[in-house]
Formats: C-alpha cells, structure tokens, sequence
C-alpha cells in the first residue's frame, strides 16, 4: 500500500479538480498515478527539488510494469502536475522545462530517451543543433533578418533555411562543395519530388541572398514543373473510383435530355460547373435569388434539373 503524506494528498487532490474530467472514475486514475509518484519521489528524498535523475528513475521503474501506451500518457500527466505545482510554489525546479528547453517542445521521445539502457546518449540525439549555426548559416540568418526588416513575417521561409542549415551541421564534411552540390546531396538524402522542391527553392534563397553580396554569384533556379511535380505528390486522393467521374457526368446528360427544361440548358451540355453553380443558387433563399414577387412565389425551373442530377450528390 503507498502511503502518502497529508500535505502531498491535499496538493493532488487540488491538481485534479483543476482538470477537465469526464469520466467519474478519471480522477481516482489520475489520483492513484499521482499518489505513486509523490510516494516515489519523498522516499529518495527529494520533495521541493526534484531533478531529471530522479525522474528517469521513475520512469525506469515504471516501464517495467506499464506497458508503452499506458506509460506516455501518465507521464504527460505527472507533466502537468509539476506545472502546476511550480506555479503554486510547492516545487523550486521542474524537470520537464530543462529537458525541453534542452531537447526540444515533445514529451514522448524524451520519455523514450530516458527509459533506454544508454539514456545519456539518446538523449544526445535528440538535442537540436543551434539556430544558424553550419558555415552557411550567417548568410541565412543575416538573409531572414533582412526580409523581417522589411516588414515579411517570413516564417515559412525561415522554417525552409532552418531545415537546410541542421542537415549543413549534420554533415560539416560538404563545407568545400559549392551551393549547387549542397542542394543535390540535401535531396539525396531523401529523395521525393517535395524534397526536391524544398532543396532547390532553399538553395534559391540562400543563392540570391549571396548574390547581393556578390553579383559573381549565380542564382540557382528552381526547374521546370518541380513545384508542379511537388504539389501534385501532396495532392488529397479522390473519392470517387477510377471512372467514377465519367459515369457521374453521363448519367447527367441523361437526366438532361429528359427534362422538359432541356432545351433551356442543352448549349451548356452538362457541363458539372454549371449544376454545382445552379445548385447554391437553389440552396440561397428565395428573396435572394429574386424568384419571389409580389404576384406569389415561382418555382425556379432549374430545381428539376438539379433534382434530376446524380452530381449533386455529394452536395456541393
């Protein structure tokens, strides 16, 4: 039986009416992992310090009885307590913030870290290099800099140089090649037409950047269809079967053809532009499509088309 000192029930019983539970039996689950942990931590001795030593040995202890999809979400719990307990001032340092700020904003692969044999050195792994830090990371941070001066937020751009400069510091033996062969080794490293995309437009930016500097510099260009071949490999797969579309149009022409109004629209041949935009004029009220007047309302004769038509479903 884990004993618990009246002070550390209190501050859990706190914690947990703080949080948004559903389930009535949620809180006597979050309750009893808390309990263990307090219990774990008082018995070596560090209850207002407590240090990322101490917590992989909890951590430790608990993998060999939690399996990996129970133990994630309880130290994500054990997390937030410790939040909670800096800002009420019962702990002086939490763990968790120097592990983040160390080896970055996820939870769950430091938690992997610290539960391997080797904890130090998968922690080392996951330690992100520093910003702008290979030896062409001043030419790109002197570059986003400038373009933030000029008033462009220049995130997306920035997040794009960013990733280039880490694979730069991963590998500092490509510091004699030329920009042109970084660009080329980057999309090797994975090759796929996005990667491709990415790499030439980084080495786009850094090129013309250089440039500047120095009008000796080429400018890299992207290539034909690479953004094209980039956007179609992102691109969401339809819903429908191979054919579908075919089936769907012809089948309109059909109901086209035996609708007393098809003389009206028999120039526009079924065109699938046309029903999906007589369809949210049908939605509209009838005050706003300007069907009603002041003789009674009139039935608009394109609702016997769009009834008609298989290509309102689904509806647009």
């Amino acid at each position: 039986m884990t004993r618990v000192a009246p002070l550390d029930a209190k501050l859990v019983e706190r914690f947990v009416r703080t949080q948004p539970l559903r389930h009535p039996v949620t809180p006597k689950n979050y309750a009893g992992t808390l309990r263990n942990f307090n219990s774990f931590v008082t018995n070596h001795g560090a209850r207002t310090l407590l240090t990322v030593s101490i917590l992989g040995k909890w951590l430790k202890e608990r993998s060999l009885k939690w399996p990996a999809h129970i133990l994630y979400p309880r130290t994500l719990l054990v997390e937030r307590y410790l939040a909670w307990l800096q800002g009420q001032g019962a702990i002086e340092s939490n763990p968790f913030a120097e592990l983040h700020r160390h080896y970055g904003p996820r939870t769950t692969p430091i938690v992997r870290a610290l539960v391997c044999e080797d904890s130090r050195t998968a922690l080392q792994k996951l330690r992100r290099p520093p910003p702008f830090g290979s030896f062409l990371g001043k030419v790109m941070e002197e570059h986003v800099a400038q373009m933030r001066a000029l008033g462009y937020r220049y995130n997306t751009v920035a997040e794009l140089l960013l990733r280039f400069d880490r694979f730069l510091q991963s590998r500092p033996e490509l510091s004699g090649l030329s920009l042109n062969e970084l660009v080329e080794r980057w999309v090797g490293e994975q090759p796929s037409p996005s990667r491709l995309f990415d790499a030439r437009k980084a080495g786009r930016v850094v090129s013309k950047a250089m440039h500047r500097v120095d009008p000796r510099v080429p400018v890299l260009p992207i290539g034909d269809g690479v953004a094209r071949a980039a956007r179609q490999h992102h691109r969401c797969p339809p819903l429908h079967r191979r054919g579908g579309t075919a089936n769907i149009t012809g089948g309109a022409r059909v109901s086209l053809a035996e609708s007393p109004v098809a003389s009206d629209l028999a120039v526009h041949d079924a065109d699938p532009r046309l029903l999906r935009r007589l369809a949210r004029q049908r939605d509209r009220a009838p005050e706003a499509r300007g069907y009603q007047s002041a003789r009674g309302d009139h039935r608009d004769p394109r609702d016997e088309v769009l009834q008609a038509s298989p290509l309102l479903w689904p509806p647009v």
